[in-house]
């Protein structure tokens, strides 16, 4: 886990009130965790066309 996820990981735990969450944060992890889905299928596809 790098620092910056670390340092993420603490704002989550911290911020509990949703009006306290800018929109920006939380597009930015919507699309990385879509980034990290699409690496996966990305990954996968690779794979089976190897096989």
């Amino acid at each position: 886990m790098t620092e910056e996820n670390r340092r993420i990981e603490g704002q989550k735990s911290e911020v509990e009130d949703p009006e306290r969450t800018c929109p920006e944060c939380l597009t930015a992890g919507r699309q990385e965790a879509e980034g990290v889905e699409g690496l996966k299928y990305m990954l996968l596809e690779f794979r089976s066309q190897n096989y």
